[in-house]
C-alpha cells in the first residue's frame, strides 16, 4: 500500500483564510467599540444626548458580545479552511450568505460587507478549494511517489 499524498493547500484556501481572520477582527473591533459605548453610556452623564432615547448600556453590551460571539465563529473558520477541515466549508458559505443579507440589509454602508462575502463564495466554490476541503473528489488521483 502507498502511502497517501501530501496535500498542497491552494492559494484560494490562504485568501480565505486570511479574510476570514481579518472579518474575524473587524467583528472583534465592533464588538470592542459597544462595550466602549455601553461603558460611556453607563458612566457619563448627558451621554443620551447624542444618541436616540431608546439606546442603553445594557443594549450595547448585547451587541458588543453578539460582534465578539460572530469574530470567534470567523477565527473557527479560518482554523477550518487552514487545517482543511470539510465542516469549514459549510460555516463559510452560512457565514457569506449571513453576511451577504446583513449588507443587503445595510445598503450602502454594507457594500463592501456583500462584495467581500459574495469573494467567500466565489472562493468556496472553486474546485481546488473543494477538494482541499474534501467537498469534492479529486480531479485526478494522485500518483504515488516512487
Amino acid at each position: 500500500m502507498w502511502p497517501p499524498a501530501e496535500r498542497v493547500r491552494p492559494t484560494s484556501v490562504i485568501v480565505l483564510t486570511v479574510l476570514a481572520v481579518i472579518l474575524g477582527v473587524f467583528a472583534l473591533l465592533a464588538g470592542a467599540a459597544m462595550f466602549l459605548a455601553a461603558h460611556i453610556l453607563a458612566t457619563v452623564p448627558q451621554a443620551h444626548r447624542y444618541l436616540p432615547l431608546f439606546v442603553s448600556a445594557t443594549q450595547m453590551i448585547i451587541l458588543g458580545g453578539f460582534y465578539v460571539g460572530v469574530a470567534c465563529v470567523y477565527f473557527f473558520a479560518a482554523y477550518g479552511y487552514w487545517s482543511g477541515r470539510g465542516w469549514a466549508w459549510t460555516l463559510g458559505i452560512a457565514l457569506a450568505v449571513l453576511g451577504i443579507i446583513f449588507g443587503v440589509l445595510s445598503l450602502p454602508i454594507g457594500l463592501l460587507d456583500v462584495i467581500v462575502n459574495a469573494v467567500i463564495i466565489y472562493l468556496l466554490m472553486r474546485r481546488d478549494v473543494k477538494e482541499y476541503l474534501g467537498r469534492a473528489p479529486p480531479a485526478y488521483p494522485p500518483t504515488p511517489p516512487l
